[in-house]
């Protein structure tokens, strides 16, 4: 199914030698307020400082997106969903991104993919570590909940292509069309995959085109900023 504001966001566990990868339910909330940001594993302090940094690297493209005019009129709560020991990284920021986008605008994420890619403050998408294991975590664990259903796969950027080096059984499912590995170069192909909607384009007038995904964004914005009658 989709839902608003939660996605799969893929992470890799140590266990002596042995790595593995598995999904996490990364989910936000937004709601009025001045701009903050509340990092559940931050203020639990079970977060490191790449994770750390990843989170304010979000949140300077995101303002760079919608606050160039006036602050962004929301505060931002998001947590890493039943994960009680320490979390790292920046693999998880570009699923950050994307739930918050969801949340803002009511919009629903397919719950049936994965995604594993760190997104610089310009809007690049970034390669991550642990390619191979997220992918083969996630398929694991779509074959655990039922039968294949051919929708199912990961996102990863585009240049961790030349890391890939998957198990035959994954390699088998993709070639037979019931598992997906999207590799993207740009934010909106994922939002086109996640939530079926283009991400829009501001014209020379400064306005994203109505019904894209930016659009709505802006009119939750829009609404938050105005004051209840």
């Amino acid at each position: 199914g989709d839902e608003v504001g939660k996605i799969n966001a893929l992470s890799v566990m140590d266990v002596g030698d042995i790595q593995f990868g598995f999904p996490s339910q990364l989910t936000v909330k937004t709601f009025r307020g001045s701009g903050n940001i509340i990092s559940i594993q931050r203020e639990s302090n079970l977060s490191g400082p790449i994770f750390d940094k990843a989170e304010h690297t979000v949140i300077g493209y995101l303002n760079s997106m919608f606050a160039m005019e006036r602050p962004l009129p929301l505060t931002i709560s998001f947590t890493m969903e039943q994960m009680y020991g320490p979390v790292d990284g920046d693999s998880s920021s570009l699923a950050l991104y994307y739930a918050i986008l969801s949340s803002i605008a009511n919009m629903p994420i397919r719950q049936d993919i994965g995604i594993t890619a760190s997104l610089s403050q310009h809007g690049q998408i970034q390669p991550i570590g642990g390619v191979n294991e997220k992918i083969e975590g996630f398929f694991t664990a779509c074959r655990a909940a039922g039968n294949l259903t051919s929708t199912q796969g990961v996102v990863i950027s585009r240049t961790n292509i030349n890391d890939l080096a998957l198990n035959e059984e994954v390699v088998q499912a993709v070639e037979g069309g019931m598992f997906n590995v999207w590799a993207i170069t740009n934010i909106n192909e994922g939002i086109q995959l996640f939530m079926g909607k283009d991400a829009g384009v501001r014209d020379r007038y400064g306005r994203f085109p109505k019904d894209s995904l930016y659009w709505s964004v802006e009119q939750s914005l829009s609404r938050l900023t105005s004051p209840k009658k």
